[in-house]
């Protein structure tokens, strides 16, 4: 999987989790439960943005937010 795939995937897991996290339905102890993975998520997507800049790609903030598109 190349990096794009990668990125979008990952983003997918991030909105879905954010998604389920934020659901008024959702107890106290569900929301801690999950939200450790969450915040790895977030962390691993930071990461990822930080090398394919610091490597010198291009990468908008509308990529960042809704991943690549055309890939």
């Amino acid at each position: 999987m190349n990096f794009k795939e990668e990125y979008n995937k990952l983003l997918a897991r991030e909105k879905k989790a954010e998604s389920y996290l934020n659901d008024p339905g959702r107890t106290e102890e569900e929301v801690a439960k999950w939200q450790p993975k969450y915040m790895e998520i977030v962390y691993k997507l930071g990461q990822m943005i930080y090398e394919y800049k610091k490597a010198g790609n291009e990468f908008t903030v509308d990529e960042q937010m809704n991943g690549f598109k055309n890939i």
